[in-house]
């Protein structure tokens, strides 16, 4: 403050100079393209696999090459589940592809079976008949 001529006068400090960062720069910057192909333990492609961050409501499905890409934030998770296949889940650090094979889960392909006959009266059905 400075008084002069019967006038008071507030001087103010300017502010250094600062580079400012937009949130979704920096966010970008935590980020990590992942891609890569989910296959099966003969090297078939999976098609329509899911892959996502538990927890989040981030994921993608694996296309009819078994191929996928997906944006994730750097140390998160990436889950890999497909019915009849055991889930997997890979960290990701700085990787930028991530190629997958999926290991059968015996115990859950011997669960259910079911067959379907269509409409008939139960009188010409020629297999068991039960009610779920």
């Amino acid at each position: 403050m400075k008084l002069r001529d019967n006038k008071i006068y507030i001087l103010h400090n300017a502010p250094a100079a600062t580079t400012t960062v937009n949130a979704s720069q920096q966010d970008q910057a935590k980020e990590v393209a992942v891609k890569g192909v989910v296959t099966d333990r003969d090297g078939i492609p999976v098609i329509g696999a899911n892959i996502s961050i538990p927890g989040t409501t981030t994921g993608t499905i694996t296309d009819v090459d078994g191929q996928y890409n997906l944006s994730v934030p750097r140390g998160s998770v990436l889950r890999f589940s497909y019915i009849g296949y055991n889930n997997q889940d890979i960290r990701i650090t700085n990787q930028t592809t991530v190629n997958v094979v999926m290991i059968e889960d015996v115990e859950m392909l011997d669960e259910l079976v079911v067959v379907g006959y269509g409409v008939q009266k139960k009188s010409v059905v020629t297999a068991a008949i039960s009610r779920v």
